[in-house]
């Protein structure tokens, strides 16, 4: 059985069935919990969507008469292609896989990916509370866009259990300043003591596996220089009145964001606990 039938047995679609764009969106927003519980589902909804893109990519638009069709211009190729020469004494670039393996690689992904977690269980509960809304599903059938927020004592576990690493202070600020704006941190106030709060930035890039290869270039390009950069992280605060000072600025901005985006949920307004 190929991979296209054990999809549509999955999802309960027809033997030889070809759901268009616009019917899987629906029935992800439909089974938008199981997608995220149940990794079968998610698998056929990504097997049937590459499916439905390569459907649409091979209909070619019709010409604009039947008298005159444009022919694309070849360029004639050399027998042989130039190869790229290095210059004498410059390191050998790092291989992928020894990029991959590297503890601040490990610790980026297992970050990314407990944040981009979060940030789907946030889709999700926005789902819940706006359904009907075209704003929340229309580019975002999975919650792949929704950033992700947490404290660092919470992220800790997962990401030494994770990779294996134990995630110290030093390599924390390596990954940050090497995730050129993927990730961010800043002190927050939490039950009486400071802790990092460590954020997504998905506007750059939302898809996990472009995020990741966007760190491993980074990881990369540092390697051949021979040393790594650190993140500039203000100094631990003593007491909570630092912070607040500190952060009125960036805590009117997030409660504005958010309020936005509810609006633009149809929600006018929110109750204080769901802002806080």
């Amino acid at each position: 059985m190929s991979e296209y039938s054990e999809a549509l047995r999955v999802l309960g679609f027809p033997k030889g069935a070809q759901p268009t764009e616009k019917e899987l969106k629906r029935c992800m927003e439909r089974d938008a919990l199981k997608v995220l519980q149940k990794p079968r589902m998610s698998a056929a909804y990504t097997v049937l969507m590459q499916y439905t893109s390569s459907r649409k990519s091979k209909q070619a638009a019709p010409p604009a008469n039947n008298w005159m069709v444009p022919v694309p211009l070849l360029r004639e190729q050399p027998e042989t292609p130039p190869t790229k020469k290095r210059r004498t004494g410059s390191p050998d670039p790092e291989s992928p896989e020894k990029v991959q393996t590297h503890p601040a690689a490990r610790i980026f992904k297992c970050l990314d990916e407990e944040l981009s977690r979060l940030g789907q269980k946030r889709w999700v509960g926005d789902i819940d509370w706006s359904e009907g809304s075209p704003q929340v599903s229309a580019n975002d059938v999975i919650g792949a866009r929704y950033p992700g927020s947490a404290p660092l004592e919470k992220l800790r576990n997962v990401a030494e259990a994770g990779a294996g690493q134990q995630l110290t202070m030093e390599l924390l600020k390596q990954v940050l300043a090497m995730s050129s704006g993927l990730l961010s941190a800043r002190w927050v106030w939490i039950e009486g003591v400071p802790d990092l709060l460590i954020s997504q930035n998905k506007e750059i890039l939302a898809s996990a596996s472009a995020r990741s290869a966007r760190f491993g270039e980074e990881i990369a390009l540092f390697q051949t220089r021979g040393n790594f950069p650190s993140y500039a992280l203000p100094p631990t605060p003593n007491e909570e009145l630092d912070v607040v000072c500190l952060d009125l600025t960036a805590l009117f901005g997030a409660a504005d964001k958010f309020l936005a985006e509810c609006r633009l949920l149809r929600r006018p307004a929110m109750p204080l606990a769901e802002v806080r």
